[in-house]
């Protein structure tokens, strides 16, 4: 049951990568 949702965050690990990675980008651009 544990491994089932450590799977299940890891499919979803994916975008919240891609948002937490866009969102310190988007911050120096607009320094």
């Amino acid at each position: 049951m544990f491994f089932s949702f450590m799977v299940n965050s890891l499919d979803q690990y994916p975008m919240f990568f891609v948002l937490f990675s866009l969102f310190p980008l988007s911050i120096f651009s607009l320094i």
